[in-house]
């Protein structure tokens, strides 16, 4: 949600009344910062208060909701401090998208900045998300996913976009 003048702080109020139509409708997860573009039209500051206004809807506390964050950024220390922010606030688990600048190149790399990131945050699920067309990184999302959870565990899945299946 964001605001007319393109904020997402003013847009927090919407949060709660999401959250009820959302289970009210029959979901059991939302996706925090990630599909619609917000993880990077946002600053690091309204994304932290977008997920703590998510964590603190009654639909969350109560269980009816869960809360995958979408975390990447474009510095990668922001990207972990973000990953951590959302561990201890307890999401369920985050997601990460290689950089769109800086960009590895080959399965081993993409496997090997996932892998690092997962460990950033070890307890916490991290999910792959695959979105070449936004990244311009394109990779096998299997390979790379058997790479990385070898050296880190907590890599569980991930979220595929792109319309390439093979």
């Amino acid at each position: 949600p964001f605001s007319a003048g393109g904020g997402a702080t003013a847009a927090c109020a919407s949060i709660a009344g999401q959250a009820r139509y959302l289970v009210a409708e029959g979901f059991n997860a939302v996706f925090v910062c990630g599909t619609n573009g917000e993880s990077f039209s946002c600053s690091l500051a309204e994304r932290k208060a977008m997920l703590e206004m998510w964590m603190s809807t009654e639909e969350v506390r109560a269980k009816k909701l869960r809360v995958l964050a979408h975390v990447s950024c474009l510095a990668p220390p922001e990207t972990v401090e973000l990953a951590r922010h959302a561990a201890a606030l307890g999401v369920d688990a985050v997601s990460y998208m290689v950089p769109c600048f800086f960009k590895p190149v080959g399965d081993a790399a993409v496997a090997k900045m996932l892998a690092d990131f997962a460990l950033a945050v070890p307890t916490t699920p991290v999910l792959f998300y695959h979105f070449p067309d936004m990244t311009g990184v394109a990779c096998s999302m299997e390979r790379v996913l058997v790479a990385a959870r070898e050296a880190a565990p907590n890599v569980v899945g991930a979220k595929f976009t792109h319309n390439d299946l093979a």
